[in-house]
Order: structure tokens, then C-alpha cells, then sequence
């Protein structure tokens, strides 16, 4: 097996040639690939003393005088590179190259006093460097935890230093993890005995980014045999990854190699399509025929530039000795200078993934809201990595034990569990479900037309990661006139035939984290599927056939994923529900949130298609869905690498366009289960009843009588669970109960097996059953995490521009979603103290050079178009009046209109608010009226005039 092995010593002075023979004698020994040395005591003008050939290539920072001094050995295969040597000596930054990716040395030797100034010039100039990993070690002068770093002799005496706050900051945002501790977890161990304090510590340590310790093998703590510090080293595995193919989408934008690749494609369908020949085969292999192909341009392109650069290089060179001998000839400095930028222009096309996170991709991005400065902001990197797993209350850290374990978890969660089909027919038939009108049958099972096609290629978005087959959106987009006349025979073949080709039956899975959760549990992770592009359109085009039929079938009680619904239809309901509860006498309540345990990834393809067929979808579009449903298979990516392939037999695939809309559509049959019990009565408000509200997956239950009502309503649940195959993790499912007694509340948790809370989180907002607390347990927490944020980014290389860009990027989204979810009253002064917490940002904590106003402003203007957030708030405020002005939606009228003596146009046209004591009562009334005056004059003219009568 091939290994990197890194060694850190403190050699604590190398002045003495005999001292000096002794260490690299050792050093030579332990045959590492990478060492680290700290304490050379060696003046810059003596750094001859310390060159050593046979360890490595040397990268050396020293004083002027004999302290500190810290020196890097690198064996040349590695490719190093020397980055900042410190002018004092107290660390050298040097790269090297391993497994196709960069990885940053940082050598230090702490000082023992002002280490936060140490620290966090440490960080400033890690930050200025491009990388993908980073490994920092050395003398840290400091221990991580005195109760298990360090040990005294004397039991009475006074702890040492712990590692500052300013390198804590620096690890948790590089996310670096201390190797050692890491492997080792509670063992106690030393690396420096202080004669003077009588006592052992851990000061010498390795800090490494969380992916790299997916290649850990071995972290230790040597004797000390030629120094008063042990040495410390690591050894890291050198794996190779499988490789998979991705087009490289700038071949393409060569107008002769595009010619090339149609005149190839169309070439091998003609020759290959003949009688008998199945197009699904002659699909897979065009593919399979034009990746060879592309990778065979992709390599004659490289050598191409890679020559070009070369002649370019020596022509550069020769020009510059004859300028240097002509310095005033202008001929030849434009000569020079074009052949420099022919040269740069090359570099830039060859290191494109690189340049994303160099100074000039900086210059071109840093001052927009794109991607890149997404990347720059957040650690995502890092998190895509998972180092350990709990199982069985053992924690999981070797590579292939991580792989095996989540190949086996997720191969039993796709495992078919379905019932019987007799029982799924007889759940769903007993509701009798209104069935599709025929003129919506006939569009559903109409033939798929290149119109439709072509609209499915046009939506592609190309910077999504493309499926196990490497194509990406760009491909079919520039393919798009030579590749639909056989997707096209392909699909309508899928909807007579009910099959699909191989390649479409299998995907890629990426496992993302959940926020907030701990990522050492499995099931925290949410599976992205990566599916082929080809597929892709053909299930978007039957997803948008699919949508239109759902509208008008699914209750507005399910607001996710169709047109017009969003998450604040939801959270207005609840809200005016718990206000409707507090403010009404004697009245119980309570909300229930389900937890539906990967609620996307259990749901039975049986049931699916039974429901279907009941709802007459047609034989068509059954045959299209089932052709799906019927065989898949998956492979997870993790840590760069992938897991053995696996059978899926359940579930919808997180990334497929149909997904959520068969999801909410099967879901909708619980919701009409409930609806339609005529002994649930929810919550009655005059003539409405509310039951449910559902978004996606997250479904909450209400009840004035949850004693009764909450267990039968679980029965019910649990009765679709077994037909449909969701499952309700009561773990995870919450009760929020007002006017409820202990006793009754005690009573309630023993029945249901459910939590009573306090408080719970629903659709990203902090629900409590008392609405007065939705500013403390929202915008302050809220604001409190985005202060963290500003702080952190305050000294990252980002320009006025591109800090404003980070403020309607990263920060202006926050707000945004609490003013569109909760609009309540907030004081003017939280708005001065939110702007000057901006301020801080934008001008790195110094005075303002330009007033907030100005920066507010449009730039037609002359202003930056900084989000003002008072103007956010109130437009998303007059959003929430369309109900109020249109009344179309009785629902809501009757919830958020009750208590009220006049019809809601009464107040918005003619002042009733003076006139009525409860108006003001409703918190979200009262913020609703206040911005509605402010802006009145704006829009009461084009109000439909009558007084609405409730």
C-alpha cells in the first residue's frame, strides 16, 4: 500500500554539529516522506548547516539571530513548492502534491506569550492561499485540554496555557481536527517533559482538514531519543480513487471539435440502426462510443496546448534576452507582451478548476452573488467528507468500514418491504378518489413530441452535477438537433413498452448533512440522487404533464411543490391557529408534528402505481412510471471514492423531477383519510375545520381535543404507513399543547408515546404555543448567527463590492424568510442595530466612508443597491394582504378574521381598526394594518370597493 508519512520534532537547537549528525541520523531512519522541524536556533545566515539533501527538498525560515527557526523537508516526488517563510521563524507554509490535489504544510513553533496575535496572522495568511488541504504542525507551545494534555508531578500547582481563542477560530473555520486525538479519543499521552515544572504535556501536535483523516492510518507519539519533545507523526494512505468520466464541457465550445463530435454521433446511429436493433441498446452505445471518443479529443487537446504553451515559453524567453539587450525597441515589448497573453490565455483554460479559487477568478467574482463567493463563505468542502459514524455504539473511522456501513444501511432502507398488492388496492379503493377527466387522460398518454424535448433540454441547468454516465447538460444542449430524433424513439417506446434503457436505471448517491444534526448518525444525511441527463428529460417531461393534473386535485392544505403554494401558506395557518387558541376562553389545543423518518426514501412503488391506476392516469403514463419503478439501482459516492453498486426496490429519488409530485400525490390520501372523518374535528373556527397541513413530508396534525382526537388520528397514520410504506420516527415527532393540564399532558404523552414539548422547529420557524415568543426564538437567533457570520468574515480579502454582494447573498436571505413567514411588529431600533452591525462588515470595523443611505441606493443612482431591510420587510408585509384584499381564500379569511365586527375591507378601506378593540390584539393584524397605511395611497384606489361581510 502506497503511504505519506509526515514526522514533527522540536529539535530544540541544531548549533551543535554533533547534535545536528545525531537528529538527521534519526530522521533518516523513520524514512518519512515529509518532516518537520522546529527549534533550529539556526541564524538566516547559517541555513547552509541545516540543508540536508538525503531528506528532502528544504524550505527554511529563520531570525537573524540563534532562536526559534522552524525548517520543512519534502521529498521531491511530492512536487513541493515553498509558499511564506516567516521572518521570524516562527513557521514556513510550503505545498506539495498528493492524489491530484494540493495540500498546504503549515510548520510552526508558537511563541510562548501573545499567541492570539500569533494565531491569527497564522490564519490571515492561510486564508490568502489556494489549497485543498491543509495540514498545520509543530510546537503549539500549548496544550488542547489540561485534564487529559497534560500531567504534574506536584499535584498544587498552576495549569499551563490552553490553545488561545484565536486558534480556535482558526480550526473551526479551516475545519481542522487534531489527528492524534482523533485516533486515539480519551488516552493520555506526552510529547514534552518540563524538568523546570515537573511536568508532561502535549504541546506537539499535527491539525489536519476533516477529509484527510478519511485516509488516516496511523497516528503516534515516539520516545525521545534525541530531543527533550517526542517526535510525533502521522502516515496517511495513498489510494487510488475510481475514476469517473465527466465531459469536459469546453471541448465542445470548439466550433471544429463540436462539428466532429455530430458528424460521429449521427455517423454511428445510422450505421447501427437496422431492423431487430433494440434503440435502447443503440442509445447506451452511442454513449458509451462518443465517451471513448470525447476522451480521446480531450487527450489530443492537452498535448495540443501543452506543445503550443511550450513554443510559446521559448519564444517568450528569447524575447526577453533581446529586450533586455533592447530595452527601448516598443516593437518588441508588444511583441512580448502578446506573446505573454497567449500564454496566460492557455493556463487559464488548462487550470480552470484551480482558478476558481485564485486572486484573478477573485477579481472576476468576488463582487457578484455567485457561486464562487458562496464557496469562499462556507466550508463546503469539508463537509462533503464523512469521518466517522456511530454503529451499535462503537464509532466507525477506518475508510472501508465507513463504506461497507453505508452501503449495508442504505441497501436495507431500499429493501422491498411492501405489503400485499390485494391490501394496498383495498386502502386506496375504499376511499373512492375522484378520477382524472378524460380529455386529462388523453394528454397524459399523448405521445411524447420533440417540442416537449426540446423545452426539457432547453430548462437543463448546466452547472449541476451530471449522472454515473459523465454527460452533462452542456452535452445535450449543443447535441440537441442530433440526439432528439432518438430520445424521442426512445420515450414514446418506454410509454408502450414499459421499459427503460440499463443506463437510466442507475444513479450516483451523494450523502448531504443535515443542519444541525449530528453527523455521526446515518440517518442524518439526506440522499441526492445523481441521475443521467437522458433520463432527466424524460421524467421532467412527465413531471410537467403530471403537474398540471395536481393542482386542482391536491387540497391546499399541501403547499410544496406545485405552482402558486409556498411555505408561508402553511405558517400563516399555524400561526393564526395557536392566536386562535390563546385568545379564545376555556378552548384546549394542540399541534402535533410528525417526524417521517425518510419519508421519500420508504415509499412503496406498489402502492404508487395502484393509486394510479386508480385514478385512471391511463396505460401510458402508468407504463412510464412503472418503467421507472420496476429496477433500479445505485452506487453512493463518498470521500471522492464510491461503494459497491446495490439494488434500490423502494422509494423516489431525491433529484428525479417526479419525485415530490408522486410523493404529495400518495401523501394526499392520508390527508383526505383525515379530512374526511367526520369524528376529527381539528380545530373548529365558525364554519372551517383544520385538521392538517402538509409540505412535502413535514405534516402537522391540530386538534382542540388531542386527548381523543391524536391517538385515533395516529391510527390512521399508522394505517397508511402500512400500505404505503412511510414511517414515523416518534423519537423525532413533537407535541406542542397549551391549556392542558400536567396531568392531561402526561396522560396525552403515555398514549401517544410522544414527546410534549415546549417548543419545536417546523418548516425552518420555531413554533411555541404562545406567539409573543416568535421574536425571541426567531429574529434573535437568527441575527445572532449572522452577527457570528459578519464577525468571522470580517477579515477575509473581499472588496467593498463583494462585501456588499456577500450581504444580499448570504445574509439578506435570513431576514427575507422571517419577514415572508412571520410578520410581526419589530422596533425600529433592532433595524439601526442590524444596520450597524452591517456597517461593521462593509467597512472591516472603521468608520463608514459612505452614509448607509447612499449605499441603499439604486446605482442608476449612484448608490451600491445595498438590501435595505426595512423596505424587504414591509414588501414582503403588502405580499401578505392579497388575501385580505382578493378574500378568495375562505380558510384563511374566517381564521385570520376571527373575533373581528366588520369584514376585513372595513379596515383596509375605511378605518374600522378605531372601532374595534380586537383587531389590535392579533399581532400579525396589527403589523399587517400598520405597513398597509404606510403605504395605502399607493394602492386603495385599485381595490375592489365593497365592505366585506363576515
Amino acid at each position: 500500500m502506497r503511504t505519506l508519512k509526515i514526522l514533527s520534532l522540536n529539535a530544540n537547537g541544531l548549533n551543535s554539529p554533533k547534535k545536528r549528525k545525531k537528529i538527521v541520523q534519526y530522521l533518516r531512519s523513520t524514512e518519512a516522506d515529509v518532516i518537520a522541524i522546529q527549534e533550529t536556533h539556526i541564524k538566516k545566515s547559517n541555513i547552509d548547516l541545516i540543508t540536508f539533501k538525503k531528506l528532502g527538498q528544504v524550505h527554511i525560515a529563520s531570525d537573524n539571530v540563534k532562536k526559534r527557526g522552524v525548517a520543512t523537508y519534502i521529498k521531491e516526488n511530492l512536487l513541493p513548492a515553498e509558499i511564506k517563510a516567516d521572518q521570524e521563524g516562527r513557521f514556513q507554509l510550503s505545498t506539495i502534491e498528493l492524489d491530484n490535489k494540493k495540500i498546504l504544510l503549515a510548520n510552526i513553533y508558537a511563541p510562548n506569550n501573545g499567541q492570539s496575535v500569533f494565531f491569527t496572522k497564522l490564519h490571515k495568511e492561510i486564508e490568502n492561499i489556494n489549497y485543498d488541504e491543509l495540514i498545520i504542525l509543530g510546537d503549539f507551545n500549548a496544550v488542547v485540554e489540561h485534564n487529559i494534555d497534560r500531567k504534574y508531578v506536584k499535584k498544587k500547582q498552576s495549569k499551563g496555557k490552553e490553545l488561545p481563542q484565536s486558534f480556535w477560530k482558526l480550526a473551526n473555520d479551516l475545519e481542522l481536527i487534531d489527528v492524534w486525538r482523533f485516533q486515539h479519543g480519551p488516552e493520555k499521552d506526552f510529547t514534552f517533559r518540563s524538568d523546570r515544572h515537573n511536568s508532561l504535556s502535549r504541546i506537539d501536535m499535527i491539525w489536519a482538514t476533516k477529509s484527510l483523516t478519511t485516509k488516516l492510518l496511523s497516528s503516534d507519539i515516539h520516545p525521545r531519543l534525541v530531543s527533550d519533545h517526542a517526535p510525533i507523526s502521522v502516515q496517511l494512505k495513498r489510494q487510488v480513487r475510481q475514476w469517473t468520466w465527466r465531459l469536459n464541457d469546453n471541448l465542445l465550445k470548439k466550433e471544429e471539435i463540436l462539428k466532429k463530435c455530430k458528424k460521429d454521433l449521427l455517423e454511428f446511429l445510422q450505421l447501427n440502426t437496422t431492423p431487430g436493433m433494440s434503440p435502447y441498446t443503440i442509445w447506451d452505445t452511442a454513449k458509451a462510443y462518443m465517451r471513448g471518443k470525447l476522451i480521446q479529443l480531450n487527450i489530443i487537446e492537452k498535448k495540443k496546448k501543452q506543445t503550443k504553451l511550450h513554443k510559446i515559453q521559448l519564444e517568450i524567453k528569447e524575447k526577453e534576452l533581446e529586450y533586455n539587450k533592447q530595452p527601448k525597441d516598443k516593437k518588441l515589448a508588444e511583441e512580448l507582451k502578446l506573446l505573454r497573453i497567449q500564454a496566460s490565455m492557455i493556463l487559464v483554460e488548462q487550470m480552470d478548476k484551480i482558478l476558481k479559487f485564485s486572486k484573478q477568478n477573485f477579481f472576476q467574482h468576488a463582487n457578484k452573488p455567485g457561486r464562487w463567493l458562496s464557496k469562499k463563505l462556507k466550508k463546503q468542502h469539508q463537509n462533503k467528507y464523512i469521518i466517522s459514524l456511530k454503529h451499535k455504539d462503537k464509532e466507525i473511522k477506518e475508510e472501508q468500514k465507513i463504506k461497507q456501513h453505508l452501503k449495508d444501511f442504505y441497501e436495507d432502507l431500499y429493501k422491498n418491504e411492501e405489503g400485499s398488492t390485494e391490501a394496498v388496492i383495498e386502502y386506496i379503493t375504499s376511499q373512492k378518489l375522484p378520477t382524472l377527466p378524460e380529455e386529462e387522460q388523453e394528454r397524459l398518454n399523448a405521445s411524447i413530441t420533440v417540442q416537449e424535448i426540446d423545452e426539457a433540454i432547453h430548462n437543463l441547468k448546466t452547472d449541476k452535477s451530471p449522472g454515473p454516465d459523465g454527460y452533462t447538460a452542456t452535452y445535450y444542449k449543443m447535441m440537441k438537433d442530433e440526439i432528439t430524433p432518438i430520445l424521442q424513439k426512445i420515450m414514446n417506446s418506454v410509454l408502450e413498452t414499459n421499459q427503460i434503457p440499463e443506463t437510466w436505471k442507475e444513479a450516483s448517491i451523494i450523502l448531504i448533512p443535515k443542519e444541525n444534526q449530528d453527523e455521526k448518525q446515518i440517518q442524518n444525511y439526506r440522499p441526492i440522487s445523481l441521475l443521467n441527463i437522458d433520463y432527466k428529460i424524460f421524467s421532467s417531461i412527465l413531471a410537467n404533464r403530471l403537474k398540471s393534473t395536481l393542482s386542482n386535485w391536491i387540497n391546499a392544505d399541501q403547499a410544496g411543490f406545485l405552482p402558486g403554494r409556498q411555505i408561508k401558506d402553511n405558517t400563516r395557518i399555524i400561526l393564526n391557529i395557536i392566536e386562535h387558541i390563546q385568545n379564545t376562553k376555556l378552548k384546549k389545543g394542540a399541534l402535533l408534528l410528525l417526524d417521517a423518518e425518510k419519508a421519500f426514501d420508504r415509499l412503496n412503488w406498489n402502492f404508487i402505481i395502484e393509486l394510479l391506476k386508480n385514478l385512471r392516469y391511463g396505460g401510458k403514463f402508468i407504463n412510464g412510471i412503472q418503467a421507472i419503478y420496476t429496477e433500479q439501482r445505485a452506487k453512493i459516492k463518498i470521500n471522492g471514492d464510491m461503494t459497491e453498486m446495490f439494488p434500490i426496490q423502494r422509494g423516489v429519488r431525491q433529484g428525479c423531477p417526479l419525485s415530490p409530485l408522486l410523493f404529495i400525490l400518495a401523501i394526499e390520501i392520508l390527508a383526505r383519510k383525515l379530512r374526511q372523518d367526520d369524528d376529527l374535528i381539528g380545530i373548529k373556527v365558525k364554519n372551517q375545520k383544520y385538521k392538517i397541513k402538509l409540505f412535502a413530508d413535514d405534516i402537522i396534525l391540530m386538534s382542540e381535543d388531542p386527548q381523543k382526537e391524536f391517538p385515533k388520528m395516529i391510527c390512521l397514520v399508522n394505517q397508511f404507513e402500512s400500505v404505503a410504506g412511510l414511517s414515523i420516527n416518534l423519537r423525532k415527532t413533537k407535541i406542542l399543547a397549551t391549556k392542558l393540564s400536567n396531568k392531561e399532558k402526561e396522560e396525552l404523552s403515555q398514549e401517544t408515546g410522544i414527546e410534549i414539548a415546549l417548543q419545536a422547529k417546523y418548516l425552518g420557524i420555531n413554533i411555541t404555543m404562545n406567539n409573543k415568543d416568535l421574536y425571541k426564538n426567531n429574529y434573535e437567533k437568527t441575527w445572532n448567527k449572522i452577527k457570528n457570520d459578519l464577525k468571522k468574515w470580517m477579515n477575509l480579502d473581499i472588496s467593498l463590492l463583494g462585501r456588499i454582494a456577500t450581504i444580499k447573498m448570504n445574509i439578506l436571505p435570513r431576514p427575507c424568510f422571517l419577514f415572508q413567514n412571520i410578520p410581526i411588529d419589530i422596533k425600529e431600533k433592532e433595524f439601526t442595530n442590524w444596520n450597524a452591525e452591517l456597517t461593521k462588515f462593509i467597512w472591516r470595523g472603521k468608520k463608514p466612508r459612505i452614509k448607509m443611505k447612499n449605499l441603499q441606493d439604486t446605482k442608476q443612482r449612484g448608490g451600491l443597491a445595498l438590501p435595505n431591510l426595512k423596505l424587504y420587510r414591509e414588501a414582503a408585509i403588502l405580499i401578505w394582504l392579497r388575501e385580505w384584499i382578493h378574500l378568495d381564500n375562505q380558510s384563511l379569511i374566517t381564521l385570520e378574521g376571527d373575533s373581528l365586527k366588520f369584514g376585513l375591507h372595513a379596515y383596509l378601506i375605511y378605518g374600522k381598526v378605531a372601532e374595534d378593540s380586537n383587531f389590535n390584539k392579533h399581532p400579525i393584524r396589527k403589523t399587517l394594518m400598520n405597513t398597509w397605511n404606510k403605504y395605502k395611497k399607493f394602492f386603495y384606489r385599485k381595490l375592489p370597493q365593497w365592505t366585506s361581510i363576515q
